[in-house]
């Protein structure tokens, strides 16, 4: 905001010493201004819009010189000295400059518009910018040129009243098409959430959202029946146990198992099982300071759940494992030892009754990708490049291979170990990739979409069919 009302403060001076009614013509008159130095002035004040974004502190007080600059090379009548002066009198400019105003509040919708529909590249910048002055010259001549010379009321004051009445009138509008309870303007498929906390298991009440406060409803809220005779899975861990949740929904619908779960994705994670995560050094951690009532919230489902726990069951534990312990020496790191000994526990408490306990391995963890218009729509012939994102398959193995040797040394005759890293990494083009041609995998740099549900499906059916589950 800043920066817009130094800009088009700027104008504002340029324009007035433009017209010769509201100036003083001598007052910043210097006696000898070089030759075209107003032109090279003005060239400089537009190139300070383009500065790059680190330099973006001083594109204020360089506007504002450049200007106070310009004004002074141009007050003269000496036409040698009137480059720029010429230059902003010319028919087209001054006609840019009655629009400018329509031009900067269409730009932005426009634009924003198109990034989510057509996308903005080379071939849709010439179809942009038409559309951009097009819409500019129409509300001009059509709305604030008629608006502006209308009068509203017999007096001035009530024109003012007027307009702040259609102005609340508008801003209630908005509010009320943004709180609209269903998207009865949006055609697409809307099947994607944009989000982590709207990831569901389709067709059923078991949401991140929903599954992550534990209140009297949790339970009939978070869990599904199996069809007679089949395996029920038992889902808990945070936000990477949530991301699963639609690869769960075609799990159920393909094998009729029934899912049980509990997640704590949120600003406070907390995988399971449970164990300290205490402040090494004393000091205060807001971040480490929320597991405790997270543990405690995970602790109470589980205890609720568990006695019903039949021969057949599936635990699934799915953590972001690289947020609690450090991936590239876990044997040094005693908060691993401590959750790998709680695991164990888990996996022996379990075994008399069968009931195995799969622990997930980290899924490749990109910088950069997905996001909510990385999904194809109608009115979205392509997706934009960041939504796509790859990693050497090299630097993936180096973060993770040490944890992932830790966890296969785990595995006992009812603790398993699922690793979907051959889902994204293939040792053939040496890469990690978090999309399959314009089917984009993941919500962000480490959370996996929707389109994802079909693909760890297809793998952890038979995965979790190998390790004794009945369907």
């Amino acid at each position: 905001m800043p920066n817009r009302f130094w800009e088009m403060g700027a104008g504002c001076l340029l324009a007035l010493y433009a017209d010769p009614d509201l100036r003083s013509a001598h007052i910043l008159n210097p006696r000898q201004p070089q030759r075209n130095v107003s032109a090279a002035l003005l060239a400089a004040l537009c190139g300070s819009f383009f500065l790059p974004s680190p330099w973006k502190p001083f594109t204020t007080p360089l506007v504002v010189t450049f200007t106070l600059l310009l004004i002074l090379t141009m007050d003269s009548d000496t036409e040698s000295h009137g480059v720029a002066k010429k230059f902003l009198r010319l028919p087209w400019m001054i006609s840019i400059g009655l629009i400018s105003y329509s031009l900067y509040l269409w730009h932005w919708p426009i634009l924003v518009i198109a990034r989510w529909t057509i996308g903005i590249h080379a071939w849709t910048i010439p179809l942009l910018s038409a559309v951009i002055v097009l819409a500019s010259l129409a509300s001009y001549k059509l709305v604030e040129t008629p608006l502006r010379r209308a009068r509203w009321a017999p007096t001035h004051q009530g024109t003012i009243g007027m307009g702040i009445a259609l102005e609340s009138l508008m801003a209630g509008g908005l509010f009320l098409l943004i709180q609209q309870p269903s998207n009865i303007f949006y055609t697409g498929a809307g099947d994607v959430p944009f989000n982590l906390e709207s990831l569901s298991v389709p067709g059923t009440s078991v949401t991140v959202a929903e599954c992550g406060r534990l209140d009297e409803k949790a339970i009939q809220r978070c869990v599904i029946k199996a069809r007679n005779g089949q395996s029920t899975l038992h889902l808990y861990g945070d936000s990477h146990a949530g991301h699963l949740y639609p690869a769960m929904g075609k799990v159920i619908s393909r094998t009729g198992v029934g899912l049980v779960t509990f997640n704590t994705a949120g600003n406070a994670h907390q995988p399971f099982p449970i164990i300290s995560f205490r402040q090494r050094d004393g000091r205060k951690n807001a971040y480490l300071e929320g597991l405790p009532a997270k543990a405690k919230e995970i602790n109470t489902f589980y205890a609720k759940v568990s006695p019903r726990m039949e021969r057949g069951n599936i635990v699934l534990l799915s953590s972001d494992l690289y947020r609690y312990f450090d991936p590239r020496q876990p044997d040094k790191d005693s908060r691993f030892a401590e959750w790998k000994i709680a695991v164990a526990n888990v996996a022996k408490n379990l075994e008399p009754k069968e009931i195995q306990v799969v622990v997930v391995a980290p899924f490749p963890h990109f910088r950069s990708g997905g996001g909510p218009i990385c999904s194809p729509q109608w009115f979205r012939p392509t997706l934009s490049s960041s939504c796509f994102a790859d990693l050497p398959l090299d630097a993936e193995l180096n973060d993770r291979s040490e944890i992932v040797k830790e966890l296969n040394q785990m595995q006992t005759k009812n603790l398993h170990i699922y690793d979907p890293f051959p889902l994204f990494c293939k040792a053939r083009t040496r890469t990690c990739l978090n999309h399959a041609g314009q089917k984009v995998y993941y919500l962000d740099g480490d959370h996996l979409s929707p389109n994802s549900a079909s693909l760890i499906a297809d793998d952890i059916i038979p995965f979790l069919r190998k390790h004794g589950a009945q369907f």
